[in-house]
């Protein structure tokens, strides 16, 4: 880093389930988790491992990666910096929030 840079962490939100929780610990993320999930988690008895850095089966990336959004996201250079904003899940995300008020 840079001198004078600020550090960034990267914000987990909008869980679906309580596996976007277990599947992500062990990560350096900021974690925001409805209530609903808090207490599913902690009255469910999960475990409390490191999850974050185990092997995703190579069939199962393959999979995703038929979506064109998805390999958007996940390719390196899968899209230029200008077109974050026009996004499928960005403005999915923007719109949410917007018609939340």
């Amino acid at each position: 880093m840079s001198s004078g840079a600020t550090p960034t962490r990267l914000l987990v939100a909008a869980h679906r389930g309580i596996y976007h929780i277990t599947e992500l610990a062990g990560g350096d993320f900021i974690v925001t988790i409805y209530r609903r999930y808090q207490q599913l988690f902690l009255s469910q008895g999960q475990p409390k491992e490191d999850r974050i850095n185990q092997e995703i089966p190579e069939d199962s990336v393959d999979r995703l990666l038929q979506s064109d959004e998805l390999g958007k996201a996940y390719h390196i250079r899968g899209m230029r910096p200008d077109q974050f904003i026009s996004y499928g899940a960005t403005q999915r995300t923007l719109t949410q929030f917007s018609e939340a008020g």
